[in-house]
């Protein structure tokens, strides 16, 4: 019994970590989806809108901010405060979003995840 007490005593907090490490990511891959998603109703509804990021919640309206579609707060997300702006063809500007998960400073690329726009090389293979 000692034994069992004592090795959960030295995998606990790795197993734990591992469980917050994965929450983080499954909310920056929620993040883009929320992007995704604003960039799929500005392309329907051929309007304009904001995206609005402060502390650990995320804002999409209208930019007069007559209308919110939607907001959001995540648990393990922090942004500094930016706003991100959505064209009536549903591409984002700009294409990075400065996020913080957990300790880490993270860059998000949101060219290829949110606008669908992949990177053409002129070589040939």
């Amino acid at each position: 019994m000692t034994v069992v007490s004592l090795l959960i005593g030295f995998v606990g907090p790795f197993t734990i970590d591992a469980i917050e490490r994965t929450e983080r990511k499954s909310e920056t891959l929620q993040f883009k989806s929320l992007l995704k998603k604003a960039g799929y109703d500005a392309y329907i509804r051929q309007i304009e809108l904001i995206v609005t990021l402060t502390g650990s919640s995320i804002t999409v309206a209208s930019p007069n901010n007559e209308t919110r579609l939607y907001q959001h707060t995540f648990e393990h997300l922090n942004f500094p405060a930016q706003s991100l702006y959505i064209n009536s063809n549903g591409f984002i500007s700009p294409d990075n979003v400065d996020l913080q998960s957990g300790e880490k400073q993270v860059k998000v690329e949101l060219g290829e995840a949110v606008n669908g726009v992949h990177e053409v090389s002129n070589e040939e293979p």
